[in-house]
Order: structure tokens, then sequence, then C-alpha cells
């Protein structure tokens, strides 16, 4: 895999933030991306666009045309790489509405804040190059398609064929592989709660 079509699904409030930050930053890097959402998060993204900001005083838009937001289950037919960044209490209707659209082999990360999600994606999506993941920091919905990164660091995942953590790499956003992925997402899980 060169450079992956990436799909990313979405939600609402922190996860569809998180989401739409995520995608934003691969578009201008290049990436094929496709952010799939729907509801009040996508109707925002089509009447404003989207805009990225950060604790470092980084602010873009990004173009219509550098990447995709669509409602269509359609669009994971394409992805290499999906990664889900809703609310956890959504995960297994969203792993039951995408996986018939999922080719075989391709990689899920799951950056879901809450109790890890990797052994009901497992099961829900077969054949599926399964990762787990966190995101070292968080984003705020700011309204009229505005997303402010609050903090410098990683995003981290779990290893598995080839290296896709270099892949995504890119200038603002590092992705790093860890051993430690379930025990990292259960201490942030455990700080989110206080």
């Amino acid at each position: 895999m060169a450079r992956p079509h990436i799909v990313i699904a979405g939600g609402r409030g922190s996860a569809g933030a998180r989401g739409a930050y995520l995608a934003g930053l691969l578009a201008l890097e290049g990436f094929a991306v496709t952010l799939w959402t729907e509801g009040a998060p996508l109707t925002e993204l089509r009447a404003h666009g989207l805009t990225l900001t950060d604790h470092a005083g980084m602010a873009q838009s990004v173009p219509h045309a550098a990447l995709v937001w669509t409602a269509q289950i359609a669009c994971f037919r394409a992805a290499d790489v999906v990664v889900i960044t809703a609310a956890a209490d959504q995960t297994a209707t969203i792993a039951a509405r995408i996986e018939p659209a999922l080719r075989s082999r391709t990689t899920v990360i799951t950056l879901q804040v809450g109790v890890p999600q990797q052994d009901l994606l497992a099961s829900a999506l077969p054949g599926c190059d399964l990762r787990g993941g966190m995101m070292a920091f968080d984003v705020l919905a700011l309204g009229q398609g505005c997303f402010y990164r609050t903090a410098a660091g990683p995003v981290l995942m779990s290893g598995g064929r080839g290296d896709l953590a270099q892949k995504l790499s890119l200038p603002g956003l590092e992705v790093r592989h860890s051993r430690e992925i379930e025990a990292l997402q259960w201490g942030r899980f455990v700080v989110d709660l206080m």
C-alpha cells in the first residue's frame, strides 16, 4: 500500500470533531480522504467547509475539493484504511452498517475514547486488519466548520502488517506504534472520568 485511501467514520460532538480534524489534516497533505458522517455535522460542513486551528497558532482552511464528506455507506468500498472516531456507544451500530461494504483485509483503526473497542470490532468485522488506537490530544468543535486541537501529542496505534504509522505521519500529526495500546486506552478512559 503506497498512499492509502482513508475513510474516517466520525460522529457527533467530540467524536465528530476528532474525525473532522484528522480528515482535514490528511487531506491537506494530499491523501485521498472521505469523511463519513450524518445529520448536523454533515450539514455544517456542507454550509461552512472545514477550518483547522490549534494550540500553536495554526489556522488552515481545507479546500472543498481536497476531501469528500458523505453519509453514503458505499464510500467504504474504496477504503484501504478506515478510522473510527465515533463515540464508543455507537460502535456496534457502525460496524454492522459498514461491514457489508468493506473489502477483505481492510485496515480498521479505532481512535474512540472510552472502553477499548477492539474485541467488539474484531467480532463484528471479521477479515479486517484491526488496530486499537488513541489520540493523545482533544479536538473541540467551535462551530461553523472550525475545529480546534487543544494540545500537542501523537496518535498511537497497535502494530500490524506494514508500517502504517509511518505512512500516516505528516507535519502536525505524528503517528506511532505502541505495544501497550489497550493499557493506554484504559488510562485515557479513567482520566476522562475524573
